[in-house]
């Protein structure tokens, strides 16, 4: 349940940034991940059910692109890290 809650604010929090930023992007998810799948679908959903206003508002904007990645896949951490022995 509190994943749930989690997600759906994730969801408007980046409806909200697009809104902001005026833009209609196309998609782009981490296929391995089930949570930014459900992030994407719920993006995705969200925008069609607001088409009208979605469209009004990046009627002049350019082409974006909107990737979700799960942020358990992180391969620049650890190299960030000094490595004793």
């Amino acid at each position: 349940m509190q994943d749930q809650l989690t997600a759906n604010r994730i969801v408007d929090g980046v409806f909200g940034l697009l809104m902001a930023t005026r833009c209609n992007p196309i998609i782009r998810y981490e296929n391995n991940s089930s949570l930014c799948r459900y992030i994407a679908e719920k993006v995705q959903a969200k925008m069609v059910q607001e088409s009208d206003f979605v469209n009004r508002m990046s009627r002049n904007s350019p082409s974006t692109h909107l990737l979700i990645v799960d942020r358990k896949e992180d391969p620049v951490t650890p190299l960030l890290n000094q490595w004793t022995y």
